[in-house]
């Protein structure tokens, strides 16, 4: 959980995406292990990948590490 957060902070700035993207991204990074936790399919190995999130897990605070 903690890699999802540093890997998503990253691309905020990387991309040099607005601040309230923190709160309201519809992407975040998941390796198939975060991935079940969270119940997003289709996603396998220990790689993190950027994948779409639902509503109601977007931004920082949907994330497990907040």
């Amino acid at each position: 959980m903690q890699r999802e957060t540093e890997l998503f902070f990253d691309s905020i700035v990387r991309d040099d995406r607005p601040v309230v993207d923190l709160l309201t991204a519809d992407y975040s990074f998941v390796n198939e292990r975060l991935a079940k936790h969270y119940n997003i399919p289709d996603v396998t190995g220990s790689a993190f990948r950027r994948v779409r999130l639902p509503e109601y897990r977007r931004g920082l605070l949907g994330q497990g590490a907040s």
